[in-house]
């Protein structure tokens, strides 16, 4: 199946609500570049102004030579203060060559991804996406959102986070609750959450880790689940501050922006205080949802 390809006039996308302009300035090393397939369902037809832009531009100035900021070694990645304001992130593969090179301006408003001669070329769009989708999650701080490494599920019209460190067992836990209550997975590895009209709503979104599983909708947040692993099913309401500090963990935010590291501490103090955190030690069966789905009854 053919995918739309993106010229400067752009795609629209809508993605937790904002307006996204996805466009190609330039043909990638003479390719067209084509719009993922995970986006198809969350494009837009209406004609509205941006507020966030997605640009392919081989032409894009290289970096600074007298850069103000930068970091190196960071899981491969180098940063440069530009002297516009904006920040030249250059990524690297995991064999150490060169990776994506992606340009951030406008306070985290337009991301601009230069050339790539080293991504595959029947890879080549997904991979651009998927970085753009790195940068996606930081910039959600700069827009009074966040994301946070967890899945998203929706159960009886309650939005319910379950967040954990990798390998712990979300995915396993979530379609536990899709195969025996019905919930409905909205993503299954990242959660972008957005105050609206005073409350916390989850959002689906198209990059979603290797789960597969996303879906175009928002759902209000009811409660956030800190999953671990236990010898048996047990579940406990934790404190505001604990809440604030374990969500900490989980948030998406650059360790190299001060700026964003504290909306990010602002984003979980927010919602540490006001949406109730569960501790689930839990086996993964049946019976832990139920115990779950029991201690969420009390909170109604």
């Amino acid at each position: 199946m053919d995918y739309p390809a993106l010229n400067e006039q752009g795609t629209g996308l809508r993605i937790g609500g904002f307006s996204i302009v996805c466009s190609a300035r330039t043909k990638l090393n003479g390719e067209v570049f084509h719009l993922p397939a995970s986006f198809m369902a969350f494009s837009r037809q209406e004609r509205e102004p941006a507020e966030l832009h997605f640009t392919v531009d081989e032409s894009f100035p290289s970096n600074p030579s007298e850069p103000v900021f930068r970091a190196e070694n960071f899981m491969g990645n180098s940063f440069y203060r530009r002297s516009d304001g904006g920040l030249d992130w250059y990524r690297r593969n995991g064999d150490d060559s060169p990776g994506i090179k992606l340009h951030i301006l406008d306070n985290w408003s337009t991301l601009v991804l230069s050339r790539n001669t080293a991504v595959p070329q029947k890879f080549r769009s997904e991979k651009l996406f998927f970085e753009c989708g790195c940068a996606f999650n930081y910039a959600m701080l700069a827009h009074e959102a966040c994301v946070f490494h967890g899945v998203v599920m929706e159960h009886e019209g309650k939005g319910i986070l379950i967040t954990a460190r990798s390998g712990v067992g979300k995915t396993t836990h979530a379609r536990l609750w899709r195969d025996h209550e019905n919930a409905l997975i909205l993503n299954g590895d990242r959660s972008l959450c957005r105050r609206i009209d005073g409350r916390w709503h989850a959002f689906g979104m198209p990059w979603c880790g290797s789960s597969g599983e996303y879906i175009n909708r928002r759902v209000p947040i009811s409660c956030i689940v800190e999953l671990r692993r236990g010898e048996e099913n047990q579940v406990k309401e934790v404190s505001p501050f604990e809440a604030s500090m374990y969500l900490l963990e989980r948030i998406y935010a650059p360790v190299w922006e001060p700026e964003l590291r504290e909306k990010a501490l602002d984003r979980c103090r927010e919602i540490g205080s006001s949406i109730p955190v569960l501790r689930l030690a839990c086996r993964p069966d049946r019976d832990s949802v139920r115990v779950l789905k029991e201690a969420l009854g009390t909170l109604a």
